[in-house]
């Protein structure tokens, strides 16, 4: 959301703003403007939209947030077109036609090494042991453009050393160790192709790739949720069944599987919230808080509707 939604008066120039967003999303790993919704609770929005209005700044220098990180590689290039579609003076910022003529968009001065870097925070983002959201990643393997599919084939191949189509531990740490500025001990690079690792076969393939970039991608934003859980909710009311689940994803028995490890409040469904509740990865513990905060909330709400009667 560009700075001048925010103030309540805009053209199309918030459009590129947005577009700027989009591109530091997709080369870092995650939103320029961030709060902590733990920390800040109700005010987060508010938190959020102050940094907005701070605007982006030109720097590289350590940390996240509205500057570009050290820790993460990015070329001259990509860094210059993201400056200019995040410019507070709408004047500055680049037009849609500017932006299809700079060379990062042209192609002229993008990097055509791989993006190591990127893959491992890919890995590192990525919460499995999940049957129903391995399940939404293969269904959702469309969000991702030929563009990005060409780079993640690339990139795998490039750390698939011995060619054999999968991705060995060995090969994965040669890749921190060699390829990556991502310092990270032999345990935390196996626990990291451990949640990746779907199958449980010890190895890391092109799919299991493909899945968590297809995750990385759609936190991003969450419309990108809403759509996937949409294409879940085949009559549209609201909740996903297990009948509609088979329809889209496998038999019935499985389908029923998957509901029951969603399904905070048992009603054999799972609606938004559960379905949001699940891909943030939240622990049993808060589970069970989400499941009484809701419980409670339905309650009081007949109490209520019981009282106008």
């Amino acid at each position: 959301m560009a700075p001048e939604v925010i103030n309540g008066k805009y053209s199309e120039h918030c459009d590129m703003w947005s577009l700027g967003v989009v591109m530091f999303v997709m080369l870092f790993g995650y939103p320029p403007f961030y709060a902590d919704q733990e920390k800040y609770g109700s005010l987060t929005d508010e938190k959020i939209f102050s940094l907005v209005k701070k605007g982006f700044s030109p720097e590289t220098k350590d940390g996240y947030g509205a500057h570009f990180p050290r820790a993460i590689e990015c070329t001259a290039a990509a860094k210059d077109l993201i400056v200019k579609l995040l410019n507070l003076d709408t004047a500055k910022r680049l037009t849609a036609a500017e932006a299809l003529e700079h060379p990062w968009l042209t192609g002229e001065a993008a990097s055509s090494t791989p993006i190591v870097n990127s893959v491992i925070k890919n890995l590192k983002s990525f919460s499995g042991a999940c049957k129903f959201k391995h399940a939404m990643l293969k269904l959702m393997v469309d969000s991702l453009s030929p563009d990005e599919i060409e780079t993640l084939k690339k990139t795998f191949k490039e750390i698939d050393r011995n060619g054999d189509g999968t991705i060995t531990i060995d090969e994965l740490k040669d890749a921190m160790n060699t390829r990556s500025d991502l310092k990270m001990s032999t345990e935390e690079i196996e626990r990291l192709l451990k949640v990746a690792d779907v199958d449980g076969d010890g190895k890391l393939s092109y799919d299991e790739l493909v899945m968590t970039s297809v995750q990385r991608k759609l936190n991003a934003k969450e419309e990108r949720l809403w759509e996937a859980f949409c294409k879940l909710d085949l009559n549209g009311d609201g909740k996903v069944t297990p009948e509609e689940i088979a329809t889209v994803l496998g038999d019935a028995a499985e389908a029923r599987a998957m509901i029951a490890e969603v399904d905070i409040d048992g009603d054999g469904n799972v609606d938004y919230d559960e379905f949001i509740t699940m891909w943030a990865g939240l622990s049993d513990k808060k589970k069970q808080e989400a499941m009484e905060a809701r419980l409670k909330a339905a309650e009081e709400k007949k109490a209520a509707e019981a009282a106008a009667h």
